[in-house]
């Protein structure tokens, strides 16, 4: 398990953490749900399912789809199935404290250990993924409001300019 802190922390982000918690995603105490939720999710899953471990001592490296799952019709089937039963295998917690504990029940305690920590690894890569794909979307934003702010100023100044040079002419006119 890692804490919360551990994996970004709120200083890192300065004001964007208020734009996270405007969209209902907190850095605070509630960001062990994130990652329990990841940790649920289907792309852990499939991500999880095509790493390799090891599932004896010494033991040559086997992908966790074909380690969870032994007989399969199709790939699309294998990794179905695989999904299921690595739902079922790995259990997710949080603790009050923030601590996310992720439990892991296989047949080889050597492939258990080894799911356990590429879940680690797979939650910490996802979590960068979402982090950065979040960022982008962001910026995206951002430039697209900017763009279209300085469109309409610019629009704005012109209305403006025509405006006032239009009343200089009457005002001109009226005094002569």
């Amino acid at each position: 398990g890692k804490q919360a802190g551990d994996l970004s922390s709120m200083s890192a982000l300065g004001p964007l953490a208020g734009l996270l918690s405007m969209a209902g995603t907190s850095l605070g105490g509630n960001q062990s749900g994130f990652f329990v939720d990841l940790l649920k999710s289907q792309a852990f899953f499939d991500t999880l399912a095509v790493s390799p471990i090891p599932v004896s001592t010494g033991g040559k490296l086997v992908l966790v789809r074909d380690f969870v799952v032994k007989k399969a019709s199709s790939e699309g089937d294998r990794s179905w199935k695989a999904r299921i039963a690595l739902r079922k295998m790995i259990d997710v917690s949080a603790q009050p404290s923030g601590v996310v504990v992720v439990r892991v029940d296989a047949k080889s305690p050597v492939a258990a250990a080894a799911m356990a920590n590429r879940a680690v690894d797979v939650i910490d890569n996802l979590n960068l993924r979402f982090r950065r794909e979040q960022a982008a979307s962001r910026r995206k934003f951002t430039q697209d409001f900017l763009a279209d702010v300085e469109a309409r100023l610019s629009a704005s100044e012109d209305r403006l300019q025509d405006f006032l040079l239009s009343n200089r002419s009457l005002i001109s006119m009226r005094s002569s």
